[in-house]
């Protein structure tokens, strides 16, 4: 069996093993996997930083902090570590004048897309929290039955609470800019026509969406509702619990027709056999 035969059958088998898993469970996976990948991510800038602060240090501050030296003309230069760019040139002078250089590696978008994804994978997994805990709930009071109606409403509310945590996420996003934006954001720029003198943003949770109010130039009071993205997810996730509950009540409905015709036709079996 050569090589390229052995992995066509891993691939094969890897991808059986991950059509057999479950919808949460297959969320699970591809969230740690996300988050393996963000601190694999993480590790590799760590040791990008390092690497170029031992360059250059080992390079020096005559050939690295040439812009300092030409700028400032400090009597002492120091590389230090620095986050952002790796290294950082510090230069002091006898009379305590002081003046930095940062380096020129810059990862500050390889952090950040590490971070925006250990964020959504965290925020996934804890979707998939409350929507295990629900579906647990649902098995506990019984209403999922053997009936195929029952087991996809099952599936459309533990499906709903998976945006959930996103939802509150996204508002949280539309809240805080509006908030410190000064205005500049207020859609619409004018209330009834008025420019705005003061306003306040403030967050309704059920519905979600953020609300603007204050007072236009003229003394009016004004109050603008702003929905978005978090409106959208939350009419979603109230359409699937809806959907989801009304096929688990059709399910029940079905189940005790089916146990009433069956209780019926064991009766007409007894009447007829005596």
């Amino acid at each position: 069996m050569t090589g390229k035969t052995r992995t066509k059958l891993r691939d094969r088998w890897a991808l059986r093993v991950f059509r057999r898993l479950s919808v949460l469970q297959r969320v699970s996976l591809l969230a740690i996997l996300g988050l393996v990948v963000a601190l694999l991510l993480i590790a590799v800038r760590s040791v990008w930083m390092f690497a170029a602060l031992m360059d250059a240090r080992r390079r020096g501050p005559e050939e690295v902090c040439r812009g300092l030296i030409d700028m400032a003309q400090p009597d002492e230069i120091t590389i230090v570590s620095d986050g952002w760019s790796g290294y950082q040139c510090e230069g002091t002078s006898a009379d305590g004048g002081y003046a930095m250089q940062t380096g020129d590696v810059d990862t500050s978008l390889l952090l950040l897309f590490s971070l925006l994804l250990v964020a959504a994978c965290v925020i996934t997994l804890i979707g998939v929290l409350i929507a295990v805990i629900v579906r647990a709930l649902l098995r506990l009071f019984g209403s999922t039955t053997v009936h195929r109606a029952g087991k996809w409403g099952t599936g459309l509310i533990t499906s709903a609470c998976l945006p959930i945590p996103w939802t509150y996420l996204f508002l949280y996003m539309q809240w805080y800019p509006a908030s410190n934006s000064g205005g500049v954001s207020l859609d619409p720029p004018l209330a009834k026509g008025d420019e705005v003198a003061s306003f306040g943003v403030e967050k309704s949770f059920i519905p979600p969406y953020i609300v603007w109010s204050g007072h236009s130039v003229n003394g009016a009071e004004f109050s603008i509702n702003d929905y978005g993205i978090p409106f959208g997810l939350f009419i979603i996730v109230i359409v699937l619990f809806v959907a989801g509950l009304g096929l688990i009540i059709t399910s029940r409905f079905l189940l005790k027709r089916a146990s009433t015709s069956g209780q019926m036709n064991d009766r007409r079996t007894d009447l007829t056999s005596a």
